[in-house]
């Protein structure tokens, strides 16, 4: 898989953000719509667009944006993410 905008998230499903090592992100956010919409604010996300399986956790605790934005970009280098564009 390899990611060249913002918008290809929209492919990912919760169960491949865990899978490669993004599991703690959902102990911040329900779903990985919310913690995208969270880290990039400025991006016009279409929620509908997310899969069934972008996934729901039951602890919606927040902490600093700057480790959850490390936690996505870990996961996104390797998913292959080589540049994002709002």
């Amino acid at each position: 898989m390899s990611f060249v905008q913002l918008s290809d998230w929209y492919r990912v499903s919760r169960k491949t953000v865990v899978a490669m090592g993004g599991r703690s992100l959902f102990s911040y956010y329900n779903s990985l719509e919310t913690a995208l919409a969270t880290i990039y604010p400025d991006y016009s996300w279409d929620r509908a667009r997310f899969s069934a399986e972008s996934g729901r956790a039951k602890n919606g605790a927040t902490t600093s944006i700057d480790v959850q934005r490390k936690i996505l970009e870990r996961v996104g280098q390797k998913l292959g993410v080589k540049q994002v564009l709002g």
